[in-house]
């Protein structure tokens, strides 16, 4: 019986996890509709909050031309000699009907941003 459950519950969580990425596909990936100080501004407040509150600074031409943000670890951040750097921290902008989302990927949250945003060509 024990197994049976346990079984159910792996099978709903997977199916769970499954939903969430599936939500994200269904979107269009996006890019900023200009290049207004306001907009880069925007994404530069949420990108820091979603990783804790870090200083960082963001090109001028963000999500401009590509609607991927990658945040590699460089060596000057490692600690010890050889320490594993890591998988690189992404996010993506995404576009659905008038609204701009901004997503930690794989599956992280989405944060629904003020900026306007328009479709994007495949990356």
């Amino acid at each position: 019986m024990l197994t049976k459950i346990s079984l159910i519950f792996m099978a709903m969580m997977g199916a769970g996890c499954g939903a969430q990425q599936t939500s994200l596909e269904l979107l269009q990936p996006a890019l900023l509709a200009d290049s207004e100080p306001q907009s880069r501004s925007e994404v530069q407040r949420v990108v820091s909050e979603a990783m804790g509150g870090i200083e960082i600074h963001l090109s001028p031409n963000v999500f401009l031309e590509n609607s991927l943000l990658v945040f590699d670890k460089t060596p000057r951040q490692m600690r010890l000699i050889g320490r594993d750097m890591g998988r690189p921290i992404k996010f993506k902008l995404f576009w659905e009907g008038d609204r701009c989302w901004l997503a930690r990927l794989p599956d992280g949250p989405r944060w629904a941003l003020e900026a306007k945003c328009v479709p994007a060509g495949q990356d």
